[in-house]
């Protein structure tokens, strides 16, 4: 027993000798990294990550004003500050003229029904250069989610319940009693909350929402019936072929146990689904595809989103958040006017909008 056990034995010295180098080097790495990315005892920001922040690419949600030149919001011409360029932020009344409850709508959201691979991250970034806009990327669509799954608990259990007349004789389901408006303010609120920019944008971000691939019909009524000052933005491609070929399409299609050959019929169902359910919003909704990507179409949603500032060049986000052109070409990526007076927003003006419904749209590529 003894012959045979000090061959195991050494073997698993062994192994261990083997993994003591990698540990090493990755125990060194994660402590210097911790370091280097630690705070100062007195919470200032470390010169570390002043440097890192300066690094990174202007593309990111917090583009406007994560890299700055000296007082300057970067990437607008003419050069002007924060408080400035948050002049042109849109109010709820030009946000959302449809909408007259005070409460309701003192809120104000941008969400992007995108299909994915579809160019979804090149118009977030897009539009979070424009003033007062502040949109975020992805959640796996967690925070709707978990909001509309409290909706339909409240609408369905709480409906039956019964409070108590007299403390100390509430049955085993009592609640307070369901209310749709309370709930949309608390919705709002809780949503409104989680959305918070960066702190160096606190002056520009009247309007707040994020990007997201996993929209359904469902969804987007839901979520314009919650949220009644929103606008929706649904990013599509024309190319149903070459997107039903993708990774993320290959894999929705796998989970929703749809057969290989039936791929580009789902892709295109699920593209007809998305624009109709936008398109019924009727002014809320814009569309906008991959295919028509440019300066000319992003000032068109530029106007259409009430913004007085234009578009000089499309900063291209590729995979995994890689930005394609040099830095130095968006040090003027957006002009706004430089005059002091106080901008005169034409919400929804934009000349080349195109029907959501356009059946053109929905068929292309097919």
């Amino acid at each position: 027993q003894i012959k045979q056990t000090i061959p195991e034995i050494v073997s698993v010295f062994g192994g261990i000798r083997r993994m003591a180098f990698p540990l090493a080097l990755f125990a060194a790495s994660f402590f210097l990294g911790a370091r280097g990315h630690a705070r100062p005892p007195d919470g200032s920001v470390s010169q570390h990550m002043l440097r890192r922040e300066a690094s990174l690419p202007v593309a990111e949600p917090w583009a406007k004003e994560l890299v700055t030149s000296g007082t300057a919001v970067r990437g607008v011409w003419p050069p002007m500050a924060p408080a400035e360029f948050a002049r042109f932020a849109p109010t709820p009344e030009q946000w959302c003229p449809w909408c007259t409850d005070t409460i309701l709508c003192s809120k104000q959201f941008l969400f992007i029904v995108a299909m994915g691979r579809s160019g979804s991250t090149t118009l977030m970034n897009m539009v979070d250069f424009l003033p007062g806009i502040a949109v975020w990327g992805e959640n796996n669509m967690t925070l709707l989610s978990h909001l509309r799954n409290i909706d339909k608990w409240m609408s369905k259990a709480w409906r039956h319940s019964k409070g108590a007349q007299f403390v100390g004789q509430s049955g085993p389901w009592a609640h307070t009693v369901a209310n749709a408006t309370s709930f949309s303010i608390d919705a709002q609120q809780m949503l409104w909350d989680q959305l918070r920019p960066p702190p160096h944008r606190a002056l520009d971000n009247s309007v707040r929402g994020f990007k997201e691939i996993r929209w359904d019909a469902e969804s987007i009524e839901w979520t314009n019936r919650t949220f009644p000052c929103s606008r929706f933005v649904v990013n599509y491609r024309r190319d149903k072929k070459k997107l039903a070929t993708t990774f993320v399409w290959r894999r929705k299609a796998r989970r929703a146990q749809v057969p290989k050959g039936q791929r580009l019929r789902f892709v295109t169902e699920t593209t007809q689904e998305l624009l109709a359910a936008v398109g019924e919003l009727g002014p809320r909704g814009y569309s906008l595809p991959l295919e028509a990507y440019g300066v000319e179409s992003f000032n068109d949603l530029a106007r259409w989103l009430g913004s007085p500032c234009q578009f000089n060049h499309v900063v291209h986000v590729g995979a995994h958040g890689t930005v394609k052109p040099e830095e130095e070409a968006c040090m003027r990526c957006l002009t706004c006017p430089a005059s002091t007076s106080a901008p005169s927003h034409t919400f929804g003006s934009s000349r080349n909008h195109r029907n959501i419904k356009d059946k053109s749209d929905v068929d292309a590529g097919e």
